[in-house]
């Protein structure tokens, strides 16, 4: 694997994590999705 790809993919995990699973004090204790979407059933992307 190319220095690139590795660092892509770490990036990649780090967001999906700190966008859904990682709770935030300024959020009341919800994860960003949890607060943009409001319980709405999130989309999915490829």
């Amino acid at each position: 694997m190319n220095r690139w790809f590795v660092a892509k993919r770490v990036i990649n995990e780090w967001i999906t994590f700190y966008n859904t699973d990682r709770p935030h004090t300024a959020l009341e204790k919800r994860t960003p999705d949890e607060a943009y979407f409001g319980g709405k059933e999130m989309m999915k992307t490829a």
